[in-house]
């Protein structure tokens, strides 16, 4: 059954209008028992054509989703993996650096011991050479008395032999 509008131009719209109105009228007047049927078929099937491809772009999506998930828990397990070897890497330069600090540590107390021996050795020495520099001052004043009391027989002695002679 084809409508036809009123306007002599609109022919095409008319044409497709009637076409709708064909396929209106088949599904809201059937003619039969079998037609009835003919058309809940077709309505279960259109609506079950449309939940399915409902049901698979849901799907499609989710499946999406899911290699987006994928991918990311992927990149979460490497930067893990890379978390914990800069941790290892950190916790073996904490430990050598803790070595190399006890061992400068270790250094320092025996470069102290040391230079705290050389000390008591320089103060030993400063204190020998101040008791030579007395001993070589107290020899030399008595060297000069022993000269001077030389000094004083030679002239006793020429002044005795001058009155002898």
């Amino acid at each position: 059954m084809q409508v036809k509008s009123g306007a002599s131009g609109d022919s095409d719209a008319g044409a497709v209008v009637g076409k709708y109105m064909t396929q209106v009228s088949a599904l809201t007047a059937p003619q039969t028992e079998m037609d009835m049927k003919d058309i809940e078929l077709k309505a279960a099937t259109l609506e079950s054509d449309q939940l399915v491809s409902m049901i698979r772009k849901r799907l499609s999506n989710k499946k999406q989703y899911g290699a987006i998930l994928k991918q990311q828990l992927e990149s979460v397990h490497a930067s893990e993996e890379v978390f914990k070897n800069q941790l290892d890497t950190e916790r073996r330069n904490r430990e050598q650096i803790q070595r190399g600090l006890l061992e400068t540590k270790s250094e320092v107390m025996s470069l102290k011991s040391t230079y705290t021996n050389q000390g008591r050795k320089q103060v030993e020495q400063a204190k020998h050479i101040n008791r030579l520099d007395q001993m070589v001052k107290d020899l030399q004043g008595s060297f000069e008395e022993t000269l001077d009391m030389e000094r004083k027989a030679s002239i006793a002695l020429n002044e005795a032999e001058k009155k002898i002679a």
